[in-house]
């Protein structure tokens, strides 16, 4: 039996009787390659979720923990004004790399990390999350675009720290804490529906009203880049609107 390889990552088998060759269909399968092309590597997953295998899962994971955290410049969310950032004072139409937002939102919003936390020690933090034995891993289409969310238990009780990736522009683009249970994502989301974190409460009533917030703020137009679109549909996500 030779395996053939196909477009749609489908194996097709040559049986031989006699002198004849026949051509069938076999079950859907991965093809080990190199993930040169993120996208196309995510979106065949997507599309083919039963083929993957241990190793290919893995060498998922292992290409999110090497992606950098995006660097776009994201706006400012309303919560944020007033604040100091760089001696910079936050107000409306400030403007940021999406790292750095991402790290005010974890410290001033979310206050889930400590107060003192820098830029590589945020995202030194969300790569222990990709590589946590116990992190879950998900796949889905946001706004179109290939992306995959991992999450794995916090060190507080109750938390669970979540990342997200688009293969598209080859990135992070978000992480933050919150419930564990139940852990809001799109239905749309396939792979692993659990991780494995304490049932506890959060340590902390956890106000996320910045949330409703900045949503509203994004409302009046278009996005004026795929960050932008990204970083709002994850923070409707993280609010379970429409979903």
């Amino acid at each position: 039996m030779v395996g053939v390889r196909m477009f749609l990552n489908f194996r097709y088998c040559i049986g031989i009787a006699g002198k004849s060759q026949t051509l069938r269909k076999c079950e859907p399968m991965w093809y080990d390659e190199p993930m040169d092309d993120p996208a196309a590597f995510l979106t065949r997953l997507i599309d083919h979720p039963e083929g993957i295998t241990s190793a290919q899962r893995q060498q998922l994971v292992t290409h999110l923990g090497r992606a950098p955290f995006s660097t776009a410049l994201l706006v400012a969310d309303p919560s944020l004004w007033g604040g100091f950032w760089h001696f910079d004072v936050i107000g409306p139409g400030y403007t940021l790399p999406a790292v750095e937002l991402a790290v005010l939102r974890a410290v001033r919003l979310d206050q889930l990390w400590p107060a003192a936390t820098t830029v590589e020690q945020f995202v030194d933090d969300l790569r222990q999350v990709i590589g946590h034995p116990q992190a879950a891993l998900w796949w889905l289409r946001l706004i179109d675009q290939p992306c995959a969310v991992l999450a794995a238990p916090a060190s507080q009780p109750g938390l669970a720290t979540v990342v997200w990736y688009c293969a598209t522009t080859d990135a992070l683009h978000a992480g933050y804490r919150t419930a564990a249970a139940p852990l809001l994502l799109p239905q749309a989301a396939q792979g692993r529906e659990a991780i494995r974190a304490t049932a506890a409460p959060p340590p902390i009533a956890m106000d996320q009203a910045w949330l409703d917030d900045s949503l509203q703020q994004t409302s009046g137009g278009q996005p004026d880049s795929l960050s932008a679109a990204l970083d709002r549909e994850i923070l409707r996500v993280r609010t379970g609107a429409g979903y």
